[in-house]
C-alpha cells in the first residue's frame, strides 16, 4: 500500500484501486498567533465529509503536549461536518517560541487512513511585577548628615524577563517668602527654594486651605510668582516640583493675611498718567469724584483729539473714538476733565484705569 499525506486530502492506492480520502477542514489550517505562557487559547476547526459514506474519527494526536483537542473520536456523516475545539496552552517547560503543530487525524477508512492537519502558534512569556511596598517614607531632618535605607521587594510572577528602572521624583519645595502667617499691605511675591533636578513648578494660591477656591494654579520655570489684584482677606499658597519622572508632592501650606492700605473717600487715586482724582465711599462701591482725564486707552494707545466741530461730528461715520476738551480751552480739563464720544467709552481697550470701569 502507498499513502500519500497532505493538509487536506490525501491519495492512495490499496491493492490496485485508486481512493481520495474525504474529509476536509475548514479553516485550512490554524494560526493561535501570540498566547502567553500558562495562558491558554482555543479556536475551533470545522471537518466535512465530501464523500458518500460515513467516515469514524477514531483517534486524534499532537506532535506537541500544548496542544490538544475536545473530541477524539467521532463519525462525520455524508454531507454533514463535526466541529472540534482545538487548545493552545504553552507552559514554562515549553518556553517561549514558535511551535509548528499537527493534529494527526485517524479513521476506519481503508485500513485507517490518517490525516494531519497544521497548527501554528507562537508561546510568549511576559513578566508579572509586583512591589511589596506603595511608598517609603525617609524622616530626614534638615541640617542631617544621615544615612537612611529602606528596601523594595520587586517580585516577577510571570515568565518573561523585566527591565526596572527607577526614576524619583522630585521633594517637596521649600517655602520662603512671605514668611508663614505674615500681615501685608503689598501684593507679595511667592518664592520658594530650587529644586536640582526640577524643569517646572506649579504654585497654588486659594482663599481657604483645602484650595478649592483657587485665585492661581499656574505652572511656570521661575521661583517666583507675582501676585495682583488681591482683595482683602487671608490666603493660602503651596508649590510642587516636577522633574523626569513626574510630580512631586506639594510643599506645606503657608498663610499670609492682605490689607489694601489705600481707603476710598480718604485716599486720592492716581492713574497711570499721573492724574490724580478724588474719590468717594458710596454703599459697597467706590467711585471717582472728578471726571476721567486720561488721553490714552488703557493698553498705552493714544486717544485721538484735535477735531474741529464738524469732523468731531463725521466721526460716526468711521466709528472713532475721540476725546475733547471743553470750550477748546486746555485748562478747563483740571475743572471738568476731558469729553469723551461713545466711541471711546465703548471702545474695548477701555478708557477706565486698571482696576476701574464705566458705570
Amino acid at each position: 500500500m502507498k499513502k500519500i499525506i497532505t493538509t487536506i486530502s490525501v491519495i492512495g492506492v490499496i491493492s490496485g484501486w485508486l481512493f481520495a480520502q474525504d474529509l476536509t477542514f475548514t479553516p485550512e489550517s490554524l494560526n493561535f498567533g501570540n498566547v502567553t505562557i500558562t495562558q491558554d487559547s482555543s479556536l475551533q476547526v470545522v471537518i466535512g465529509n465530501s464523500g458518500d459514506e460515513v467516515i469514524n474519527v477514531t483517534d486524534i494526536t499532537t506532535n506537541y503536549e500544548v496542544l490538544s483537542v475536545n473530541l477524539t473520536n467521532f463519525p462525520v456523516y455524508p454531507g454533514a461536518s463535526m466541529p472540534i475545539m482545538v487548545t493552545y496552552a504553552p507552559t514554562p517547560e515549553q518556553g517561549e517560541g514558535v511551535v509548528d503543530g499537527l493534529l494527526i487525524l485517524t479513521t476506519d477508512e481503508n485500513t485507517s487512513t490518517t490525516y494531519d492537519y497544521t497548527v501554528i502558534g507562537n508561546a510568549v512569556a511576559n513578566p508579572v511585577i509586583t512591589i511589596e511596598e506603595d511608598a517609603l517614607q525617609f524622616d530626614i531632618f534638615v541640617g542631617e548628615d544621615t544615612l537612611n535605607t529602606q528596601t523594595i521587594t520587586i517580585t516577577n510572577s510571570g515568565y518573561g524577563t523585566a527591565t526596572i528602572n527607577f526614576a524619583v521624583t522630585p521633594p517637596a519645595p521649600l517655602l520662603v517668602s512671605p514668611e508663614n502667617g505674615a500681615d501685608l499691605e503689598e501684593y507679595p511675591t511667592l518664592q520658594w527654594g530650587e529644586i536640582s533636578s526640577a524643569i517646572a513648578y506649579n504654585v497654588q494660591l486659594a482663599t481657604d486651605i483645602e484650595f478649592a477656591n483657587l485665585i492661581i494654579d499656574e505652572t511656570s520655570t521661575s521661583t517666583l510668582h507675582l501676585t495682583s489684584d488681591l482683595s482683602d482677606g487671608t490666603y493660602y499658597w503651596r508649590v510642587k516640583a516636577q522633574n523626569d519622572a513626574g510630580w512631586g508632592e506639594y510643599s506645606e501650606v503657608w498663610s499670609f493675611g492682605y490689607i489694601n492700605p489705600w481707603q476710598c473717600g480718604e485716599d486720592n487715586f492716581v492713574d497711570a498718567e499721573g492724574n490724580a482724582y478724588e474719590t468717594v465711599q458710596i454703599g459697597d462701591q467706590c467711585w471717582l469724584a472728578e471726571n476721567l482725564k486720561v488721553t490714552h486707552y488703557r493698553n498705552g494707545d493714544p486717544i485721538p483729539t484735535g477735531y474741529s466741530n464738524s469732523e468731531w461730528s463725521n466721526l460716526d461715520d468711521t466709528e472713532t473714538g475721540a476725546y475733547a476738551v471743553y470750550n477748546d480751552q486746555e485748562s478747563n480739563a483740571d475743572t471738568y476733565g476731558y469729553l469723551y464720544n461713545w466711541y471711546a467709552v465703548d471702545d474695548s481697550r477701555n478708557i477706565a484705569p486698571e482696576g476701574w470701569h464705566i458705570p
